[in-house]
């Protein structure tokens, strides 16, 4: 999960900035996970990728400027849509990805299964795992898929992509190995096709 881009990112945030509340963090986190696709993401943040440019976004708590480069317009009306929802003032980490999914679909106007949508909480699930604080990524999350879950799931003819966390869960439990949440199987699958 460490090498993960926004982890990393994560991590620098919170080493640099003191000011910055959990709960403004979380927002950002959430608005920074809607707006990733079809950005430049690196296994390595650094000042031309996405997650580079959100750690100095998120250290001036959202002003100046976001860290998406594509699309802007788009991106910033999603990011207005998010901020006007009650979840940006919501206590998300005390939330579960269930409860956080669903909001921003609600919010967003988007269906429960868009990527972005199920990308989000997982984001959220990773400044827990940075902070030590708990998060439940309910069993049900469904993977967000792009297209590097895509080219994953090509591999496999035939299965289907909600059931794989399941399928891979019932391997695991016949070697006596734990359940891996969605958030696991999310950074396991973009650490595969990183290399």
């Amino acid at each position: 999960m460490d090498s993960l881009p926004e982890v990393q990112a994560i991590k620098q945030v919170v080493r640099s900035s003191s000011s910055v509340s959990h709960d403004s963090l979380a927002s950002l986190c959430v608005a920074a996970g809607l707006n990733d696709y079809q950005e430049a993401i690196r296994a390595n943040p650094d000042e031309d990728s996405y997650w580079g440019r959100f750690v100095k976004w998120a250290i001036s708590e959202g002003q100046g400027t976001p860290p998406w480069r594509r699309f802007p317009n788009i991106k910033a009306r999603r990011f207005e849509r998010f901020r006007r929802s009650q979840l940006w003032e919501a206590r998300l980490l005390e939330m579960d990805s269930g409860q956080v999914r669903m909001g921003l679909a609600l919010a967003m106007g988007q269906h429960p299964f868009d990527k972005t949508v199920c990308f989000a909480p997982l984001v959220l699930a990773r400044l827990a795992y940075v902070l030590g604080r708990p998060f439940t990524v309910v069993a049900s999350h469904p993977i967000p898929i792009d297209s590097r879950i895509s080219r994953l799931l090509e591999r496999v003819p035939g299965l289907d992509p909600h059931q794989v966390i399941d399928r891979a869960n019932e391997a695991r439990r016949k070697f006596g190995r734990p359940d891996l949440t969605m958030s696991d199987f999310d950074a396991w699958a973009w650490q595969e096709n990183a290399n």
